[in-house]
């Protein structure tokens, strides 16, 4: 199973949750309390992500957490089933 933690986000996965929200990058840039160019250059893997930032972002998954880690694992369930077809 998927874990999501506060200290070890990756570019896709910010990218990710920011698309499973279905939130705009200036939407989620918002709610996140940062600027819709640091979430752009999070996304596009430009600068490191700060831990202030992770938690951030992670504060805004927490109402739909399991929903989230149940999608990320049936993405890996897909691309791993596609990778041996």
């Amino acid at each position: 199973m998927t874990s999501i933690s506060a200290s070890t986000l990756t570019a896709e996965e910010v990218r990710l949750i920011r698309q499973f929200l279905e939130l705009t990058q200036e939407e989620f840039a918002k709610a996140a309390g940062m600027t819709r160019a640091t979430i752009a250059n999070i996304e596009a893997d430009r600068v490191i992500i700060t831990g202030r930032s992770c938690h951030r972002i992670v504060k805004l998954l927490e109402p739909v957490k399991s929903d989230f880690i149940n999608y990320m694992d049936m993405r890996r369930k897909v691309a791993k089933s596609l990778a041996g077809a």
